[in-house]
Parts: C-alpha cells; sequence; structure tokens
C-alpha cells in the first residue's frame, strides 16, 4: 500500500513543515522510499508517472530485495538511461526481519 506525506523538498526552505505517517511493519515487509525523480523518468505525462512507478513495483514486487533493486534500476537504466536524468534518482529499500 501506498503512504502519503506532504511537504516540499528537503532542506531547502527552513520554515517547511511536514506532515508524520506511522505505519506498522511485521516482518517480511518491505519500505520503499524514493524520490520525485524515479516517477519523472517513466513517463513524460505528469498524470501517469505515479501510476507507472506503482505498476512497475506491482509487476516486481514479489522479487527478493536485492533482484528488485537491481531490476528497478535496470528498468530506469532502459527508460531514461543512467548519464543524463532529468531529476535526481534515489530508491532506498528497508526489509523488515
Amino acid at each position: 500500500r501506498t503512504l502519503h506525506a506532504d511537504g516540499g523538498l528537503l532542506g531547502i526552505f527552513p520554515e517547511d513543515r511536514y506532515t508524520d505517517c506511522t505505519e506498522q511493519l511485521r516482518s517480511g515487509d518491505r519500505l520503499i522510499l524514493y524520490t520525485d525523480g524515479v516517477e519523472v523518468c517513466l513517463t513524460e505525462k505528469a498524470d501517469a508517472m505515479q501510476e507507472g512507478w506503482h505498476r512497475m513495483l506491482m509487476e516486481l514486487h514479489p522479487l527478493p530485495t536485492s533482484e528488485l533493486i537491481a531490476a528497478l534500476a535496470e528498468k530506469i537504466d532502459s527508460n531514461a538511461g543512467s548519464l543524463a536524468p532529468k531529476d535526481d534518482l534515489t530508491i532506498l529499500i528497508a526489509e523488515i526481519q
């Protein structure tokens, strides 16, 4: 499922405030954090960005975490290229043991 938090760019505007989110994670759960550049690299259409990213995650989520990271990197590179991305690309995956 998707957890939502609102706010501006981190570290840019000191007066910005961010929402909190609490979620109970269990053994086997994975938490995937990513920057908006990941969505940007998947499509030119702003209204389809998040949809494309979620569809890719649903397709790949059965993979073990190490394979999931490799598959995501391969798909992003094949879509956006690794030398000239349109935006920053960061993905962090935490797997609960």
